[in-house]
């Protein structure tokens, strides 16, 4: 069983999260690629937002696997979610920001959920 946990953090806005947490140890492990899905229910008609603690590779893949949305970022804890590619005349620019406190209210709502489920 992998300890890299995706999930889908549905949003009332064009963006849905898509939140990463390794348990275990913490350290991911490379092999668990070959049996990583995405979640069910992704919207590729909206934007992806990629967030969490992972390794720079499990990040590249999710970019790959993540491409068919509409536009992708990815969330850097400093700046807010980065643009990194649109492919819809309505996405965001390429390196524009999505503000931290847009992303992190709906962050908010799904670790206090899961808190209380015993999940992640």
């Amino acid at each position: 069983m992998s300890d890299i946990q995706l999930t889908l953090v549905p949003t009332a806005e064009n963006f849905q999260l898509l939140d990463i947490f390794i348990g275990g140890n913490g350290i991911a492990d490379h092999r668990d690629l070959a049996q990583l899905q995405l979640p069910p229910g992704l919207d590729w008609r909206k934007g992806v937002i990629i967030n969490g603690r992972a390794p720079i590779w499990l990040y590249a893949y999710l970019v790959h696997q993540c491409h068919p949305a509409a536009w992708l970022a990815v969330v850097d804890p400093r700046q807010g979610a980065v643009v990194v590619e649109a492919h819809h005349p309505d996405a965001p620019a390429v390196g524009s920001i999505i503000a931290l406190d847009r992303v992190q209210q709906y962050l908010s709502k799904h670790e206090g959920e899961t808190n209380t489920a015993g999940g992640i």
